[in-house]
């Protein structure tokens, strides 16, 4: 299985190149090191051409012996890495230092022209100062201060800026809002009250009805003042000609409803039960009407038995004394008392009818 390839300028950021930047930069190396380039970056793409340059800015600074033109990988990036090293050695900030990769491989060639004019920046304090890239900045001079101990003894009793708060502005020459008028009529606003802060203007409200509208005819600038149906309320009604539920008759024989009691009012009719049997059902036969008075088995109680053997329980028992149990009859076995149901029927209703 073959390794995957990988090339790093799919992820280089490429910066476009200013066509300006580049003549000068060019121009520049010419005239340092007396050269002509036809192809200027792959003419110092092994960085020898680089090396002659920091050497011209500052003789010895690469041992010529360290650096010699080839074809071979590993040498071109050499030589480039003894330009970029230094670079460091004159002082060039790291960030403004270009990476092997950017010029072998092509891969930020904005940033080798960069690199290119910070040598140039450079240069001056050195002590080259033949030739130069018009409009280049120079890198700063450090200006380092010394302080005695009073001084940086008082130091520590400041009160910082923040701390002490804004500074007194006068407001002179400014208006109500705090801005500055140059004009010296509006320093001194006006202390008028304006239409807001007066409020609204009182208003006569002839011409109008009485729903503020504005009439032109004379005759409806002056609304009526009586009242309307719904402010005097509902009228007095006279309940005459309705019937009790307030339904207007107008036959006379219905506004007087009759006051006899309805049905429902007089309630149920009295009954006579005669012909019916204790629960009330109406029998046609009369020997159904008046029911057995004879009592039934439940009412008798249970027949008398003869236990001899056994004790109160039915239980037989082999010894003589348990085998004769009391022979008295209990109040389950004694059955009902015998009850004088005159007027009563077999279930204890009361009968009023001898029927």
């Amino acid at each position: 299985m073959a390794k995957p390839t990988y090339n790093t300028n799919d992820i280089a950021k490429v910066k476009d190149l200013d066509a300006d930047r580049v003549e000068a930069a060019i121009n520049w190396m010419s005239a340092v090191l007396s050269e002509d380039y036809t192809d200027f970056f792959e003419d110092i793409k092994d960085g020898v051409e680089l090396c002659k340059l920091l050497n011209a800015i500052k003789p010895g600074l690469i041992a010529e012996k360290k650096f010699k033109k080839s074809k071979i990988v590993f040498v071109c990036r050499t030589n480039i890495q003894l330009f970029i090293e230094g670079c460091k050695k004159l002082g060039i900030p790291e960030t403004d230092c270009i990476e092997t990769r950017d010029l072998y491989d092509k891969q930020d060639l904005a940033s080798v022209i960069e690199n290119i004019y910070a040598v140039d920046r450079i240069a001056g304090k050195h002590g080259y100062t033949s030739n130069s890239i018009q409009g280049n900045s120079k890198y700063a001079t450090k200006n380092v201060r010394q302080f005695d101990a009073a001084t940086l003894a008082k130091s520590k009793s400041a009160v910082p800026q923040m701390a002490k708060g804004g500074i007194y502005q006068k407001t002179s020459g400014q208006d109500g809002y705090g801005i500055v008028k140059t004009d010296k009529s509006m320093q001194q606003p006006s202390q008028v009250q304006g239409v807001w802060a007066q409020g609204a203007k009182k208003v006569d409200n002839k011409g109008m009805d009485g729903y503020g509208i504005v009439k032109t005819d004379k005759s409806m600038q002056n609304p009526s003042q009586v009242q309307s149906a719904w402010q005097k309320g509902s009228f007095k009604q006279e309940n005459k000609g309705m019937d009790g539920y307030g339904i207007v008759k107008t036959e006379k024989d219905m506004q007087k409803p009759s006051q006899v009691q309805s049905v429902w009012a007089k309630g149920a009719k009295k009954v006579e039960n005669k012909g019916m049997d204790g629960y009330g059902i109406v029998k046609t036969d009369k020997d159904m009407q008046n029911p057995s008075q004879v009592q039934g088995a439940w009412q008798q109680g249970a027949n008398k038995v003869e236990n001899k053997g056994m004790d109160g329980y039915g239980i037989v028992k082999t010894d003589k004394d348990m085998q004769n149990p009391s022979q008295a009859q209990g109040a389950w076995q004694q059955g009902a008392v015998a009850q004088e149901n005159n007027g009563m029927d077999s279930y204890g209703i009361v009968k009023t009818a001898e029927e």
